[in-house]
C-alpha cells in the first residue's frame, strides 16, 4: 500500500518548541542526588553553583548545602542546560533542560523539562545506538508521535524507562534523525498515533490486543518482520511458578519478581516442570509497533524511513 502523506497544522498542538516533562531516576528511589548546574532555586532564593551540590530528601522537603549553609524548601529547581545528576555508584547523566526536585517520605522525585525535539533525539540515541540513519529517522518519528499523543503519568508527562521511552543522552546520530524529521508524527483516522516500539521480535509483531494491551485510537496491526524471522534472538528462562499468562502486564509482573531480563518478550512457548515452568522464547520487548531490529534490517536493505513506518504502522500517514 502506498503511503498517503499529508501536512496537518494543529493549532492546539505546538509541535515547534513544545516541551515535555519527564520523570527521571525513579527506578533508584534516591534519597540523595548530586547536581552540577548553572544555578539552583530553593525557598525563593537563587544560588549560582560553582561546584556540584548534594541534594537530599528531608522527609517531605528538599535540602541542599551550598557554601557551608543548608537551605530547605518544598522543591528545588536546577537550571542549565545542561544539568548533570548523579546517584553515587548507580548513574551519572546529563540533561538538556531544567530539573525540578521534590521529596516525599524521604525519597527524591526528579523531573526534567526539556524541548521535545531534544527528547526525541535522546530517545533515538538511547533506544538504537549506532543504527542506520533511515532506521533512526523512523524511530524518531515514532518517538515523537508517542510524546505528542498525550501524557502517561499524573505528576509528569512521561518517564525515562521502558514503561514510556528510554531517555539517556543525545548523540550526533540521534540529533541528526530528529532534525531531519523535525515535527513529523504519525496519524491514524485523524488522530496522532501513540506509536510503540520495542527491541526485536520472533518474526512477526503483535497486535496490542494479542498481549492484553490497549491500542487506543490505533489497533497496532500485527505484521511480518523478515529480519527477525531469519535470525531471531532466542532466550530461555526457568521460573518457580505454576502457570504463566502471555500478556504484557503478566510479563512485567514476572520481571518485577525475578529480574528485568528473565522474561525477555511475549513470544514464547512454555512447559511445566516439577518445580515451575520453562519458557523458551524469541525477541526482546512487548512486540507491539515498530521492531527496532527489523527496522534496522529494512534500512540496511535500502528502504527509507517512510517505508519502514508504512510497514510497521499500516494505514497511517505522516504529517506535522
Amino acid at each position: 500500500m502506498k503511503r498517503a502523506f499529508r501536512i496537518a497544522l494543529l493549532a492546539a498542538l505546538p509541535l515547534w518548541g513544545a516541551q515535555v516533562r519527564i520523570g527521571v531516576l525513579g527506578l533508584f528511589h534516591p534519597a540523595a542526588v548530586t547536581l552540577a548546574a548553572k544555578g539552583i532555586e530553593i525557598g525563593g532564593e537563587y544560588i549560582e553553583l560553582h561546584d556540584a551540590a548534594e541534594v537530599k530528601a528531608a522527609g517531605n522537603r528538599v535540602a541542599v548545602t551550598v557554601g557551608g549553609r543548608e537551605r530547605r524548601g518544598p522543591r528545588l529547581t536546577a537550571s542549565g542546560p545542561p544539568v548533570r545528576a548523579r546517584i553515587a555508584g548507580k548513574i551519572d547523566r546529563s540533561y538538556q533542560g531544567s530539573l525540578e526536585i521534590t521529596a516525599r517520605e524521604g525519597v527524591l522525585f526528579v523531573v526534567v523539562t526539556m524541548d521535545r525535539e531534544l527528547a526525541v533525539a535522546a530517545v533515538a540515541a538511547s533506544e538504537m545506538p549506532h543504527a542506520s540513519p533511515e532506521a533512526l529517522k523512523a524511530l524518531a518519528v515514532a518517538a515523537r508521535s508517542y510524546y505528542a499523543a498525550g501524557r502517561r503519568h499524573n505528576d509528569f508527562d512521561f518517564c525515562d524507562t521502558t514503561h514510556c521511552q528510554l531517555l539517556k543522552e543525545a548523540a550526533a546520530e540521534g540529533e541528526s534523525a530528529a532534525r531531519q524529521t523535525r515535527g513529523q508524527v504519525l496519524f491514524y483516522q485523524g488522530g496522532i498515533v501513540g506509536a510503540l516500539h520495542f527491541g526485536s521480535c520472533g518474526g512477526h509483531t503483535f497486535a496490542a490486543s494479542d498481549v492484553g494491551m490497549d491500542g487506543g485510537s490505533y489497533p497496532f496491526f500485527a505484521v511480518a518482520c523478515e529480519a527477525c524471522a531469519r535470525h531471531p534472538e532466542q532466550w530461555e528462562a526457568r521460573l518457580p511458578v505454576r502457570t504463566v499468562e502471555r500478556t504484557e502486564a503478566a510479563r512485567l509482573e514476572l520481571a518485577r519478581r525475578f529480574g528485568w531480563n528473565r522474561v525477555a518478550s511475549n513470544d514464547y512457548a512454555w512447559e511445566r516442570t516439577s518445580d515451575g515452568v520453562i519458557l523458551r522464547g524469541k525477541g526482546h520487548g512487548h512486540g507491539v509497533g515498530l521492531c527496532q531490529r527489523g527496522a534496522e534490517g529494512m534500512a540496511r536493505s535500502g528502504q527509507r524511513a517512510e517505508s519502514i513506518l508504512d510497514h510497521y504502522f499500516p494505514m497511517t500517514s505522516i504529517g506535522r
